[in-house]
């Protein structure tokens, strides 16, 4: 059995969330995030987008950097 650390749980739970939110933005969400998504900086991830501000915590890894 695979043990996972508290870190890497946190992480895995807040991608899971980030996918629902995925699944349930406005449809005027869905086409921002689209569009950011599709001319987005290299140096940025999907899970950058800004738009997850309204929905999300801050990313548990960045918490305490």
């Amino acid at each position: 059995m695979i043990s996972l650390s508290e870190e890497q749980l946190d992480m895995m739970k807040w991608f899971d969330r980030m996918f629902v939110c995925v699944s349930t933005l406005t449809p005027m969400e869905s086409r921002a995030f689209e569009k950011w998504n599709r001319h987005r900086p290299d140096h940025l991830k999907t899970s950058d987008w800004p738009g997850f501000a309204k929905y999300l915590e801050v990313k548990p890894w960045l918490q305490f950097a």
